[in-house]
């Protein structure tokens, strides 16, 4: 199960990959302005670029918990906490042993899967609702 909380931000107006990309991370409710979401922004940019190199089978298009750690000059324990958030919110799967790259290769295609997920979840929502209004004889 995905643990993500979407919430309707104004789009940036700006095309700076690094702003949009905190701002879906942020409308997703994986980061806020409390937290380290500099960080988190980082590591799934970081992968999110792994994931658009080009060259087939032989591409690199994951990391090790160290690269990602190296690249984004923190802590590995920090590194590890974030890491957890993305896999969670299922932007990030784990592939090997310390391996990590985004769940569905592009960053649209995995908005498109929370969208299909939930649809599925309103959609019983939505029919439960409906049961529950019979019930209480609202309809």
């Amino acid at each position: 199960m995905q643990k993500i909380t979407i919430s309707d931000l104004p789009t940036p107006k700006t095309k700076d990959p690094r702003l949009v990309c905190n701002w879906l991370l942020n409308s997703l409710g994986l980061i806020n302005r409390d937290e380290q979401g500099d960080k988190m922004t980082d590591i799934f940019m970081f992968l999110a670029g792994r994931s658009q190199v080009k060259g087939g089978e032989n591409a690199q298009k994951t990391a090790k918990i160290e690269e990602i750690q190296a690249h984004i000059n923190i802590p590995r324990s920090t590194c590890y906490k974030y890491m957890g958030r993305l896999i969670d919110s299922g932007l990030v799967k784990k592939i090997a042993a310390n391996e990590y790259g985004l769940s569905e290769g592009e960053i649209t295609r995995i908005i498109q899967n929370i969208r299909k997920d939930t649809d599925k979840v309103l959609e019983k929502l939505h029919a439960r609702a409906e049961q529950l209004d019979k019930e209480m004889s609202f309809v």
